[in-house]
């Protein structure tokens, strides 16, 4: 037990290592909370370490695997050394990391509110963690992630009869391959495949999008709402049943959610640092799913909008905007292209024709009866009525840019990847939406549920305490400016 703990330890702590050195190499370095940091760099060294398998298997896939845990073993001492060098050099620098991360630790020590949710929250992940080593893997985990995982874990790579061999078709060649590669990875760490064990890497994606939800939740409002809005979440049942299944969709939300924060912060303050860490891990979603095609494009509409209709932003800005969300796609580019290449049939939809659609569109009410049954089933809780009624949600302001981006972005993508049944080719379509849907739409349950934690906390009541003490501040300062003006009294005053 021992020995497989040290195993997933270093598995895990290699995922966490490539994620940083992931983002330094892209510039995604933000004075963000540890913990913040640690979940970004999750969702990061997952993609990485897929990635780098990738990418060496196309030179030759027996080294792939060997290649990529040199690589990884590379990046754990540069972190560890990174890490040693600066708590001896620089204690300033350190200390004031330390103060950072601190940030929230006030909250926690002066009422009893925190510290209890953060104990209801940790029992919460403590339960979802045991009942995903207690459960097996759900299908797609079994027969299409973890078949894949398997022989890729055994061939050392992306060998080329994963596609070629049409006799796998019924795995989905053309499916990205985040999840299993990232399950090869722990496999190679284990020393044997084992189905159990491999499902921590599934906690690790959840608990990254509770903590990535809390965090974006938490930037700007007090800590006790971030830690409820939080619970809440983890408390949906679709999203506690689907952690421990070993699918993509849990790990496709994290992404979902960690892009469409940094599409939001970023209008709320134009910083290029939220729209690059945005850019990197929408990117990623199309690593992760096909459905993550469906994302970016829509992300990238609403930046390219937003940033070209902008009028504080001179044009270079607007371009340079539009292009930080696009580059990072380049990433992906090689898997598109060796798909291309090769003639790989789908098991599920057929081409997007203008008659196969004329020939469907007879299935649109059906469609849309049975996305409204899946909405207001109790498998989500209150999640997409509150969705819709904080629309009408009373607030001291109108519904700002940010706000509205969630919004649209969450409805936009329910309409299309709901209308993508009408190209089924399933014998029945009804079957095909009734086994896909709840998945498909939990891609965007997290940033459904941001959207409506942001619009509820419209009150003073939710305001975290730093933006208290600042709007304390401007108005002593205003006040203060009238007094000087109406005096002529010039000593400074601290406002």
């Amino acid at each position: 037990m021992m020995l497989i703990a040290l195993q997933l330890g270093a598995s895990l702590a290699g995922v966490l290592s490539m994620g940083h050195v992931a983002a330094r190499l892209l510039r995604i370095v933000q004075r963000r909370p540890w913990y913040e940091k640690a979940a970004q760099s999750f969702l990061l060294g997952t993609g990485a370490i897929s990635l780098l398998v990738f990418y060496v298997s196309l030179l030759d896939s027996r080294l792939a695997l060997r290649t990529t845990f040199f690589v990884v073993f590379l990046s754990l001492l540069y972190v560890l050394g990174n890490a040693t060098y600066q708590a001896i050099t620089h204690w300033a620098g350190h200390r004031a990391d330390q103060e950072q991360g601190k940030r929230w630790l006030p909250g926690l020590t002066s009422s009893w509110l925190p510290p209890l949710l953060l104990l209801i929250l940790s029992s919460q992940i403590a339960s979802l963690a045991l009942a995903a080593l207690q459960t097996d893997l759900g299908w797609d985990g079994l027969a299409i992630w973890g078949i894949k995982a398997k022989a890729f874990s055994l061939e050392g790579g992306v060998s080329r009869s994963h596609i070629d061999d049409l006799s796998r078709m019924w795995s989905h060649l053309g499916y990205p391959l985040l999840v299993p590669l990232s399950e090869a990875w722990v496999y190679l760490l284990l020393g044997e495949v084992d189905e159990q064990w491999v499902k921590v890497l599934f906690v690790g994606f959840a608990v990254s999008l509770m903590v990535l939800f809390y965090c974006a939740v938490q930037r700007r409002h007090s800590v006790p709402y971030g830690l409820t809005s939080t619970i809440l979440l983890a408390m949906t049942p679709t999203l506690i049943m689907y952690s421990s299944s070993g699918y993509a969709d849990v790990p496709l939300s994290a992404l979902a959610l960690g892009t469409s924060v940094g599409v939001y912060f970023w209008i709320q303050g134009h910083r290029l640092d939220d729209l690059r860490s945005a850019a990197v891990l929408s990117a990623l979603g199309m690593w992760c799913k096909r459905e993550g095609v469906v994302l970016w494009l829509v992300n990238l509409c609403a930046v390219s909008v937003l940033a070209l209709t902008s009028r504080d932003q001179t044009w270079r800005c607007r371009v340079k905007a539009v292009l930080t969300y696009l580059l990072p796609g380049a990433m992906i580019l090689p898997w598109f292209l060796y798909l291309s290449l090769r003639d790989v049939p789908d098991n599920d939809f057929a081409s997007v024709t203008m008659q196969a659609f004329l020939t469907n569109a007879h299935r649109f009410p059906v469609l849309c009866r049975m996305l409204l049954a899946e909405l207001t089933s109790t498998r989500w809780g209150a999640l997409w009525i509150l969705y819709l009624l904080s629309v009408l949600f009373p607030s001291p302001k109108r519904i700002s840019i940010g706000k509205s981006y969630l919004f649209i972005v969450v409805g936009v993508y329910i309409w299309l990847i709901t209308g993508s049944f009408v190209f089924s080719i399933w014998p029945s379509y009804i079957l095909h939406v009734e086994t896909s849907l709840s998945r498909l739409v939990l891609h965007v349950a997290p940033i459904a549920a941001f959207f409506i934690a942001v619009r509820f906390a419209s009150h003073q009541g939710f305001r975290s305490a730093r933006q208290g003490r600042g709007q304390a501040g401007e108005k002593w300062t205003r006040i203060n400016t009238h007094r000087i003006r109406a005096t002529g009294w010039r000593k400074d005053v601290v406002g």
